[in-house]
Parts: structure tokens; C-alpha cells; sequence
């Protein structure tokens, strides 16, 4: 009798299969721990590729549009010394200053009219209309524009800056056209599309409007035919002319 009872409590002092099972369920545990950490890293490291991606996208159709509105300070610069010689010149025919101003609004947006519409091999009427051949002349004027002052004229040489601004401009896809609004104080680049697709396929559009707008003029001092040919505002102060080309409308937009 006393034989049995020590079978029987060393039977059940017998362990080894349940550490067996603890280990396989240690591991279990520890497996599915190190899978989902594998799997949240992965997600993570995926969300942080596409988030670089969609930045880079941006950054190059964005950096094609700030070279383009740069670049038409020069427009604006050059149609305000125009339309204000040409105001200046016709004082004594428009005598009064809301005629004046009126006239210096005219002359700054015809001149500006004039510049694209033989860039484009437009007329001014076709210039300003909403078409597909307006827009596909407008949009190959101003590509050819942004590649005159970004390569032809500083005549660069290095075949690989070359094609980095290339690529630049070709991010600008399309230009619909330019209006004139009823009281002439800006001129406006209309419908203008900038995209940039990564090499892993992510793209970003962006949509705006380019407002050359009117330099500030204190039409009183034209009076004074020795008076400096820069913008002044009231107080008699110099007005930068990059402040006059302003985005308008600008979003990001899905094709």
C-alpha cells in the first residue's frame, strides 16, 4: 500500500510535459509579439515613403510655379515703366486724376496684352478667350518663355543643369489663357497647372491663378516731369514690384 502511494506522488510531481507546453506558448507569445512589431514597422516605414514621396512632388511642381511668378516680375516691371512714360507723355490730354489713373491702368494692361499675345502668335481678342488653341499656344508660350530666361539666355552649358530645369518647366502642363478684369488693375495668367510624378508613381497637381497686378502709382507726382520712374505709394515711398505677382485661387487638385 505504501509502494502505491509513492507511484502516485511521484506521478504527480512529474512536470515535464507542462514545461514543454509552457515553452511552446512562450514562444507562441514572443512570435506573435515580434510579427506584429514586423508588421506596425513595415506599415510605418511604408506611411513615411509615401508621405516622402507626396513631399517631393510637391516641392517640384510648387518650385516650377515660384520660378514662373518670379520670372514675371520682369513683366511687370517693364509694363509699368512703359504705361508710365506713356501716361506721362499724355498728362496734358487727360488732365484730372481719375482720367489719368484710369489711363495708366489701360496702358499697363494693354502692354502686358501686346508681350503675350506675340508670344503666343495671338492676336489680343484670342489671347483673352477660353479655347483649346488658346490654350495650347499659351501654354507652349510659356514654357518657351521660362526656357529663354532660364537657359537659352544665361547660355548655360552643363548638360545635367540642363535637364534638371527642363524637367522644371515641364511640370507646368497648361495655361488656359489671361483676362482682364473690368477695371484693368491687374492682368491675369488664367488655369495655370503644375505636376510632378515621383519615379515610384506619386504625383501632386496644383491649380492657380498668377495676378500681375498694377504697381502702386501716387498719380499726383506725375505732375512733375522730373519725378523718379519708380511706383510710389502715397506716402512718396519705392514699392517693390515682386509684391504685384500674387498667386490667386491656388489649391492642390486631383487628376
Amino acid at each position: 500500500m505504501r509502494i502505491i502511494n509513492n507511484r502516485k506522488l511521484n506521478k504527480s510531481l512529474d512536470d515535464r510535459g507542462s514545461a514543454i507546453v509552457t515553452v511552446i506558448v512562450v514562444c507562441a507569445f514572443i512570435t506573435i509579439i515580434a510579427t506584429t512589431m514586423i508588421y506596425i514597422s513595415a506599415r510605418n516605414f511604408e506611411t513615411k515613403q509615401v508621405d516622402y514621396q507626396n513631399k517631393t512632388s510637391f516641392y517640384q511642381a510648387e518650385e516650377a510655379l515660384d520660378t514662373l511668378k518670379s520670372l514675371l516680375v520682369e513683366d511687370v516691371n517693364d509694363s509699368f515703366k512703359y504705361a508710365y512714360a506713356d501716361t506721362m507723355a499724355n498728362a496734358v490730354a487727360h488732365k484730372g486724376t481719375p482720367n489719368l489713373s484710369n489711363y495708366y491702368a489701360k496702358s499697363y494692361t494693354e502692354k502686358l496684352s501686346d508681350m503675350w499675345a506675340t508670344r503666343s502668335g495671338l492676336s489680343t481678342a484670342q489671347l483673352l478667350v477660353a479655347s483649346d488653341a488658346t490654350k495650347a499656344s499659351v501654354t507652349a508660350a510659356v514654357k518657351t518663355y521660362m526656357t529663354d530666361k532660364l537657359i537659352n539666355d544665361p547660355v548655360i552649358t552643363d548638360p545635367v543643369q540642363i535637364s534638371e530645369i527642363q524637367s522644371m518647366i515641364d511640370c507646368i502642363q497648361e495655361v488656359s489663357n489671361f483676362y482682364i478684369p473690368p477695371a484693368k488693375d491687374k492682368f491675369v495668367m488664367v488655369g495655370v497647372k503644375a505636376a510632378f510624378t515621383t519615379g515610384n508613381g506619386y504625383s501632386t497637381y496644383i491649380y492657380t491663378d498668377i495676378g500681375l497686378e498694377l504697381p502702386m502709382l501716387y498719380i499726383a507726382g506725375m505732375d512733375d516731369p522730373t519725378a523718379s520712374d519708380n511706383p510710389k505709394n502715397h506716402a512718396g515711398e519705392d514699392v517693390n514690384i515682386a509684391e504685384y505677382v500674387k498667386y490667386m485661387n491656388w489649391h492642390r487638385y486631383d487628376e
